[in-house]
């Protein structure tokens, strides 16, 4: 008898538990969604109030993507609303995929009610067939590069699709979806290409510009000449970039050049180069909240030196130790314009190969921080490539060791186009890129012109004869114009993309607070799309006299 009571008195335990967690989660979603719904009032009303009107007669007509859902991109399309008057435009919205209630919530709190619905199914048969047919041709995942696609798309943006819904390190070409995927890639396009056959847009706002779901859009939008606006954000900031030309979807993200450096006096220089140092600094001690640096330096406390790696992997100490900082599989490989290898698992096997024969160095493999932040990685990891070599001078390393101990403890950095060519150079460690991505041009680093030139400088001893102090002073200006913000900024940062809904909670007190920054964001966005230059942070720290740091964690 007492046994069945203990059964039963747990079993309602156990009820009681489950009750409370449903109950939990509907008040925490339904407080959530009331906060979603005052906040998008709120920016409603900021996006009117005082705008002014910058030529929006001319504009006429403005297609508003509404593909993607997130409280920043809401509050980024706001800011840029208000600075343009668009409100004041013939704004229709862009209903794709996901998040429909959503968006059609967000769109009818915003006055927008001409909306234009590319639909939540999957592709039609015949587009299923003519991707079938495509498909014929293809017999390696290097072929997916050749497909000659209609309205003249990139092959490379239909790459980068597809690879990012398989979240492979290499297309699967015998994945069973793979017809689905590029039928969907087709659809996209025959539909962009009628939005603006029958539609006269004069601006295209986009969330983004990468993938064929944004990407169709763009392209085409661009084929008509009609300019497009990505409200793009990083590092608690604005990135706003403006594309004019069909080139311009390969020139992710933004950077200065040359010009941009001339804008600028020696005073902004200096002090551009000392916040820059300062950034970087606090990035590496793990103080800035994107989701790299918080998994890459911040969730990892593992003491390291370069006498506890040789001891670790039994190696000579005193000979060179080599780190090769790979990317993430799936993210975009050619949106900076990569060419001279297929993917970043291309670029990685032919490292691999060289390191095998350059036996007098040590080298260490490094994954990529947000591996562990996204939550489904498929086929091959480059653990398993390391393994498999099962040579003694190729080894991982490990994900709990602190990033800027590791670092700290390398003769030189390989890296495709990632931040650590930036970090890594302003800490005095010379650094190897396959191609000029989007930092080579700022020369900084040693930039392979291509991809035997990127192999042979492998096996040589690369890393000696660099100015390293010329290279750290370009490497931290550059850390300035990328990360930093002008003064006037004070707390005005948004918070990561990645908080999504919970960024709504607490907008009214956002707004309140940083009521005066905003209001100087508007106007400076107004100036930079009268100016032209293709991207807003370049173009606001050019105006700007002093600097502070950007994206440092509360």
């Amino acid at each position: 008898m007492p046994e069945t009571i203990n059964k039963i008195l747990s079993k309602l335990k156990t009820l009681i538990i489950a009750g409370s967690l449903v109950s939990h989660s509907f008040f925490t979603g339904h407080k959530t969604r009331k906060a979603r719904k005052e906040a998008l009032f709120l920016l409603n009303s900021f996006s009117r109030e005082g705008s002014v009107n910058a030529g929006v007669d001319q504009l006429g007509k403005v297609l508003v993507d509404g593909m993607w859902d997130n409280a920043n991109y809401w509050i980024r399309y706001s800011v840029f609303r208000k600075s343009l008057g668009l409100h004041q435009a013939d704004e229709v919205g862009l209903l794709g995929k996901y998040s429909r209630k959503q968006v059609k919530d967000a769109f009818s709190v915003f006055g927008i009610n001409n909306i234009i619905d590319i639909g939540a199914g999957s592709p039609e048969e015949r587009y299923l067939i003519a991707a079938k047919l495509l498909l014929m041709a293809v017999i390696s995942e290097n072929d997916i590069l050749k497909l000659k696609m209609p309205y003249d798309f990139p092959a490379q943006i239909v790459y980068d699709g597809i690879l990012k819904r398989q979240r492979r390190a290499f297309i699967d070409i015998d994945d069973k979806l793979l017809p689905l995927y590029l039928g969907e890639c087709l659809r996209n396009l025959d539909l962009a290409y009628k939005i603006f056959d029958h539609h006269s847009f004069n601006m295209v706002v986009l969330s983004h510009a990468l993938d064929f779901t944004y990407g169709a859009i763009a392209w085409m939008a661009l084929q008509k000449k009609i300019s497009v606006i990505v409200l793009y954000g990083d590092f608690g900031h604005a990135k706003f970039f403006h594309l004019q030309n069909q080139v311009d979807m390969f020139r992710f993200p933004g950077r200065p050049n040359k010009s941009d450096s001339l804008r600028v006096s020696d005073a902004q220089t200096k002090s551009l180069q000392i916040k820059g140092r300062e950034q970087l600094d606090a990035r590496m001690m793990g103080q800035t909240d994107d989701v790299g640096a918080l998994y890459a330096y911040s969730k990892r406390k593992g003491e390291i030196d370069r006498r506890q790696i040789a001891q670790v992997f039994g190696w000579d100490s005193k000979k060179p130790i080599v780190g090769v900082y790979n990317s993430n599989w799936f993210d975009f490989p050619h949106g900076s314009g990569l060419n001279y290898f297929r993917d970043f698992y291309d670029w990685i096997m032919s490292t691999l190969e060289v390191a095998k024969e350059v036996q007098d160095v040590n080298w260490l493999f490094k994954a990529h921080p947000c591996d562990q932040w996204y939550a489904k990685i498929n086929g091959q990891r480059l653990e398993d490539l390391i393994e498999a070599t099962n040579l003694p001078h190729i080894k991982l390393a490990n994900n709990n060791w602190n990033g800027f101990k590791l670092m700290s403890s390398l003769d030189g950095v390989i890296t495709c186009h990632g931040s650590i060519g930036i970090e890594a150079t302003a800490h005095s460690i010379p650094v190897l890129v396959p191609y000029e991505g989007w930092y080579g041009a700022a020369q900084f680093v040693k930039c392979a012109i291509s991809r035997a030139d990127y192999l042979s400088t492998l096996k040589g001893s690369w890393w000696k004869d660099i100015n390293l102090v010329e290279n750290k002073i370009k490497a931290e200006i550059f850390a300035g114009w990328i990360y930093c913000v002008p003064d006037w900024h004070g707390e005005y940062k948004y918070l990561d993309d990645s908080m999504q809904d919970q960024i709504f909670v607490s907008l009214r007190k956002f707004i309140k607070l940083n009521n005066a920054s905003l209001l100087r964001e508007v106007s400076l966005l107004r100036d930079w799309y009268i100016d032209g230059h293709p991207y807003y942070h370049v173009y606001k720290i050019s105006k700007g006299s002093n600097f502070q740091l950007g994206n440092i964690a509360q």
